[in-house]
């Protein structure tokens, strides 16, 4: 017997997998505390992408990620004493750095402060224009995230459609 989700095997959804990245709220994240940022990073890098890429690559890409979520200063810094901000941007460094095809955003924003919260739109925004599908879940209107969204969807309170459609006016 196979088992099948949404009709497709799950050697198939494991093949999506490599395809798409998750960035969990921060009420579900569960990042390593006893590694350093640039170890944690490295890791999901080391996983996730291609096996070609020499280690050199892969190190000049984690520092790539880095840098783009000012986390640079903090390759050295152990997860665990890192600030909620600072955790978030890890968060989403950790899959950018896996160059998803597709990628899922928790609500990314509301621990961040404002330096943080334009850097991780910035990120995401610039994955985006790479090619890559982001979809982003936020539960404030002010979020930093919505003048830089293509689309939107809004959600009513009933859980129905109340908008579906372009975001800008």
């Amino acid at each position: 017997a196979r088992i099948r989700i949404n009709g497709s095997t799950t050697a198939r959804m494991r093949a999506l997998r490599k395809l798409t990245g998750l960035v969990p709220g921060p009420h579900t994240r569960t990042l390593r505390a006893h590694t350093t940022t640039q170890e944690l990073v490295g890791a999901a890098a080391a996983l996730r992408l291609p096996s070609e890429l020499t280690g050199a690559e892969r190190a000049e890409h984690v520092a790539a990620v880095l840098e783009l979520l000012s986390l640079e200063d903090l390759a050295d810094c152990f997860v665990g004493t890192l600030t909620p901000s600072e955790l978030t941007r890890a968060s989403v460094a950790v899959e950018l750095v896996c160059d998803p095809a597709l990628l899922l955003v928790e609500d990314p924003t509301p621990s961040l402060d404002p330096a943080s919260a334009l850097d991780v739109a910035r990120a995401l925004w610039l994955h985006a224009q790479l090619g890559a599908t982001v979809c982003v879940a936020v539960s404030a209107a002010g979020s930093a995230l919505l003048p830089l969204a293509d689309d939107l969807l809004l959600i009513g309170a009933d859980g129905a459609a109340a908008y579906c459609g372009p975001a800008g006016p």
